[in-house]
């Protein structure tokens, strides 16, 4: 993990499912006669704003749900992480700990909530997507849902006490973790692989900082 500071810093990857499926889907033609449908540019931003509602984070109980249609998973999010839900199998995601490299202090992260807006489009009824949020001092943890799959990220507010490298903790249970090249590969419990990728850091003007698993 990346040296963030002085500035605070912005950490994310995506994570989604290698197993999936394809198929080819048409519409039918229309029947001889029928009149013209709606203009093309209000249907197409119609179907955008549903996708993105699609994907929005819902409140059940005492946690949110989520979906990635494009890809089949789904996402179950409370006070103890993330269990995701796929082709892969199921995998509990948990931020555990924070700090400096070698010596993390443990985290509990506090019950998630809708945070900032996502800026992955707008609901049907014009509302921004927002991500789901936990936090915990300076740590925040958020969750976006894509068309690649799920997005997991941290803000970090202030830099934790020590010297070296910045560290953030994830803690996986129902599979095998491996790093490749430069993602994670997460052997399920039924065989089939998940995989995280696109891991990025940047300081708080944006700049782009070194990030490894």
């Amino acid at each position: 993990m990346p040296s963030c500071f002085p500035s605070a810093c912005f950490v994310g990857a995506a994570v989604l499912a290698l197993a999936g499926c394809e198929g080819d889907f048409a519409a039918e033609p229309a029947a001889d006669g029928a009149g013209e449908g709606p203009p093309t540019a209000w249907v197409a931003e119609v179907d955008a704003r549903l996708a993105d509602g699609a994907r929005a984070f819902v409140e059940r109980g005492e946690g949110w749900e989520a979906t990635s249609p494009e890809t089949g998973l789904r996402g179950a999010f409370d006070a103890r992480g993330a269990t995701l839900t796929g082709q892969g199998g199921q995998i509990r995601v948990q931020t555990s700990g924070f700090g400096r490299e070698g010596s993390p202090a443990p985290v509990e992260l506090g019950q998630p909530a809708l945070g900032e807006c996502s800026g992955r489009g707008v609901d049907p009824v014009g509302g921004c997507v927002r991500r789901l949020e936990r936090a915990a001092g300076p740590l925040s943890e958020w969750w976006i849902s894509t068309e690649a799959g799920f997005e997991q990220g941290w803000t970090v507010d202030s830099q934790p006490t020590g010297s070296g490298d910045l560290t953030i903790q994830v803690d996986v249970r129902g599979g095998r973790v491996s790093i490749v090249g430069d993602d994670v590969r997460i052997k399920g419990e039924n065989g089939r692989s998940w995989s995280v990728t696109g891991l990025v850091a940047t300081d708080a003007a944006g700049a782009k900082l070194p990030a490894w698993f």
